[in-house]
């Protein structure tokens, strides 16, 4: 029998946590423990990270153990932006979808972060589901309706959740029996409380508001990829504090508003950035109401550089 007959076989496998210098994989049906192969191991101590929660990796069996020998190519990735040094950080890779968390109350709505949530899913190349959250805190929820209403006429997917009274639950675990899916939001939104409540034993760390500043501890402190009961994964990712773009040109970020392209053509300006020049087709159609106020409000937080805060 010649070497080549000898040699073992690579096996795709599931990222589900990340270790030191390795991660605990799913592989023939068991969750195992595997090393990184020494040429993975280049820019380790990166912020940008060579894999990351929900990656297929090809892992072959040794003598001294599992063994992560490459990385697949990725179809799909969540990643934030550090803004000082601007890398990039994959937090999960493949998934199909992320349940954006927005809570209604404790802590308060912040509707500004959608239009950043919703191009990170665009250019990750996965579906962004938004869920209103805590719903139960509030007994006026008509102006939050209103948002919803927004964004469903772009095609988003808007749930109003809560895990107190059960409402939104049912319709986010059906979506979560299919593919990878991933929880995102900031702090004290209620993401570990959905997740115990959509699989219970899971057994997510939570916490309560801090009192003193009526936001989110974390609780989370690294990502990681649960099976989910019925099909389909799910993961758990660190509060998001800041969820910062890349830096992107003016047109990029123009391209991820789609009501815009109808309007676009009107523009006297064919490279124009709907932000001073005359003859703007969608600063008119902002003015004649073809574009709703909040959207252009929001295109312009990002494009001049304005961050909302979640500290």
């Amino acid at each position: 029998m010649n070497a080549a007959a000898t040699k073992p076989a690579n096996i795709e496998a599931l990222v589900l946590r990340l270790r030191h210098r390795g991660a605990v994989v799913f592989v023939d049906g068991a969750e195992v423990e595997a090393t990184l192969r020494g040429r993975l191991l280049q820019g380790e101590h990166d912020f940008t990270s060579r894999i990351a929660v929900g990656e297929r990796v090809a892992v072959a069996h040794k003598p001294e153990g599992w063994v992560i020998e490459g990385v697949l190519p990725r179809r799909s990735a969540l990643s934030r932006t550090r803004r000082v040094t601007h890398q990039e950080q994959v937090l999960v890779a493949n998934l199909d979808r992320a349940f954006f968390m927005l809570s209604l109350a404790q802590p308060d709505f912040r509707p500004h972060l959608i239009d950043r949530l919703l191009i990170a899913a665009d250019r990750g190349g996965f579906e962004g589901v938004l869920l209103f959250t805590k719903t139960d805190l509030v007994t006026d929820r008509s102006a939050f309706e209103d948002w919803a209403q927004l964004y469903r006429g772009l095609g988003v997917k808007v749930i109003f959740v809560s895990t107190a009274t059960g409402e939104g639950v049912e319709a986010v675990r059906v979506m979560m029996q299919a593919g990878v899916s991933v929880v995102a939001g900031q702090s004290g939104v209620g993401k570990s409380t959905l997740l115990n409540a959509l699989q219970p034993g899971l057994g997510l760390v939570t916490a309560e508001i801090s009192p003193k500043w009526g936001k989110g501890r974390h609780t989370t402190t690294a990502s990681s990829l649960h099976a989910f009961v019925g099909g389909g994964w799910l993961a758990d990712t660190p509060g998001v504090r800041s969820f910062s773009l890349p830096r992107l040109e003016t047109h990029e970020v123009s391209a991820y508003f789609s009501e815009f392209l109808r309007f676009a053509p009107n523009c006297r300006f064919a490279a124009c950035t709907h932000l001073h020049e005359p003859d703007c087709g969608v600063k008119t159609a902002v003015e004649d109401g073809g574009i709703d106020e909040r959207r252009y409000e929001g295109y312009l937080r990002i494009v001049e550089g304005v961050e909302e805060e979640q500290e």
